[in-house]
């Protein structure tokens, strides 16, 4: 991976705790097309690669799912947790 790559790459990690006060809520609406288009239900299995803060995750999980995340970031997921 190219230097330039890998710094992208560690961008958000970087500025975790800002990034996630500073980022919106995603929207009810949009939360439940999304669950609705993949069919999350009560025991859903799902993998989530590179959820970030885990907004999305939390949403996921309040749906039903069984949730694993993989997050590469250590301040990243550390707010996820």
């Amino acid at each position: 991976m190219s230097r330039d790559a890998q710094r992208r790459r560690e961008s958000f990690d970087t500025v975790a705790d800002l990034y996630h006060a500073g980022r919106r809520a995603y929207p009810p609406a949009v939360v439940g097309l999304v669950v609705d288009a993949i069919g999350i239900r009560p025991g859903a299995k799902v993998l989530e690669i590179g959820p970030g803060t885990g907004q999305l995750s939390v949403e996921l999980s309040r749906a039903g799912a069984e949730l694993v995340a993989v997050e590469l970031g250590p301040n990243l997921a550390r707010i996820a947790r």
